[in-house]
């Protein structure tokens, strides 16, 4: 407790100014903006990593629902059974697994409303695992099949995979934007405002350059304030970040009931190592402050008479 009020006391009547009263609000609200780029960059990135994960290596073949008025259409069930047989004598593939409809309908849900998805007629699928060194591709697997079934179509999902690329990619360019915007902000308030103590306090710097004060010893000064006042105003607004997100996390979750975004934010999930980097934002806010209130300090001392 010594220790403490021994570094956060100074020399200047930091109490009287209020120069940087305005600080730890502005620095609130600028950590609150970078915590919520940040997640949403990595999440991102976490989300493509989590989709290249699950469907390298797999595809979907799926048999469309045959046409009453066709005499020679096979019906559904047969038709997947027949490709399964055939799935089963390619080298390439290790594992060909039927979805019933049930399966097909709990996929589609979270996307489209189990009021939706009950009314549509839904084509039998089967996924496919390949092997690692398998060198069949979707168009070849499908033509295969089409020797035996008509109107077969094998999706190897990258057409998602690269919509999800894409997407992750301008999420992670936008949220390197706004920290990047968040970064100036800040730097140029504390600037200002500490440019702006310098002059207020010109008085008693006089008098301390008198009794042997350097610039260092008095740039330090304002460097414990600044720090203190930046320190308090980032964990604040990290704060306000994690129940933004906690928040979004429960209402837009699976039990949310928000059609669509349902899907989506299932895979829109934090690591614990994106939480780390989130709790770091207060403490680098802090250290940038200082780095930026030395410099201004020191430059706006060099050039008062």
């Amino acid at each position: 407790m010594l220790g403490y009020r021994r570094w956060s006391r100074s020399d200047l009547a930091f109490r009287q100014d209020s120069s940087a009263r305005a600080i730890p609000i502005i620095v609130a609200v600028m950590a609150l903006l970078a915590c919520l780029a940040l997640a949403a960059g990595l999440s991102a990135i976490g989300m493509e990593k989590r989709w290249q994960n699950q469907l390298v290596g797999v595809m979907t073949v799926q048999i469309p629902i045959p046409i009453e008025a066709d005499p020679e259409a096979v019906d559904g069930a047969e038709a997947q059974a027949l490709v399964l047989d055939l799935l089963t004598q390619i080298p390439d593939v290790t594992k060909a697994v039927a979805l019933d409809r049930s399966r097909s309908e709990a996929l589609l849900t979270p996307w489209l409303g189990a009021d939706v998805v009950v009314t549509l007629p839904l084509p039998r699928l089967i996924d496919i695992r390949l092997a690692d060194s398998a060198t069949l591709t979707a168009k070849a697997l499908q033509t295969i099949l089409r020797r035996q079934i008509a109107d077969v179509t094998v999706d190897d999902h990258r057409r998602w995979l690269s919509g999800v690329t894409q997407l992750a990619q301008m999420l992670a360019g936008l949220a390197s934007v706004i920290l990047g915007l968040v970064i100036i902000v800040t730097a140029s308030v504390i600037f200002l405002a500490v440019r702006t103590g310098v002059q207020v306090h010109h008085r008693d710097i006089e008098l301390m350059h008198i009794i042997g004060a350097g610039d260092s010893f008095i740039a330090a000064q304002f460097q414990r304030h600044i720090f203190r006042l930046t320190l308090i105003g980032s964990v604040f607004g990290a704060l306000a970040a994690v129940a933004i997100i906690s928040g979004l996390d429960v209402f837009f979750g699976p039990d949310g009931g928000q059609i669509g975004l349902s899907g989506i934010m299932k895979y829109l999930r934090l690591t614990g190592f994106d939480w780390l980097l989130l709790a770091a934002v207060p403490v680098l806010t802090a250290i940038f402050a200082v780095v930026v209130t030395r410099a201004a300090v020191l430059l706006t001392l060099a050039r008062l008479p």
